[in-house]
């Protein structure tokens, strides 16, 4: 007998704490993929959680987030998966994993900081930088596929009032989020 197993465990507690600059759970996350049987998929996010994915019969997802964790309009999980989506307040540690990372330093920053991020699978990369109202100031698509491990972009403030910016940057597997101070 094939059943439908989802479980929502809401258990709101705010607070998530970030060391600055040295988060590897990124700030918020967002899911594109397949999840297959016996690939199960763990994911967290420090703040935001944001899914479009398709969970296969068998297959297992089970997402963590600060704050809110969204489903969008082609989010499946089918008969027999097992779904699970907890709020609760999220530590970060300087460990390191095998996900997609990002840092930035310096940060906060007056005349340019440089991010790093590491991918752990051959991948196409777009950085975005928005400021605090979500403009985009810049934006960059490669359209060569990046090999796995560090990589590096440099991000002038030339001609960048002060103020909080968003670096985000997407991949085939999906997007993380760092958030810049421009002194």
């Amino acid at each position: 007998m094939i059943t439908k197993r989802i479980v929502y465990a809401l258990m709101l507690s705010l607070g998530a704490k970030v060391a600055m600059g040295q988060a590897t759970t990124p700030i918020s996350i967002e899911l594109y993929r397949t999840i297959s049987a016996g690939s199960p998929v763990m994911q967290t996010a420090v703040e935001y959680l944001t899914a479009r994915n398709i969970v296969m019969a068998g297959g297992v997802a089970q997402y963590k987030a600060g704050r809110a964790i969204t489903l969008q309009p082609g989010f499946t999980a089918q008969a027999g998966t097992v779904f699970e989506a907890t709020i609760e307040a999220i530590m970060t540690h300087p460990e390191a994993t095998d996900a997609l990372t990002l840092t930035a330093s310096p940060n906060p920053f007056s005349d340019k900081t440089l991010v790093r991020y590491r991918i752990s699978v051959p991948t196409r990369v777009q950085h975005l930088l928005t400021d605090a109202a979500g403009n985009v100031v810049r934006q960059h698509a490669n359209q060569e596929i990046l090999s796995e491990g560090e990589h590096a972009v440099e991000v002038p403030a030339d001609k960048l009032p002060a103020g909080v910016y968003f670096f985000r940057l997407k991949t085939d597997q999906g997007s993380q989020t760092i958030r810049l101070l421009k002194q």
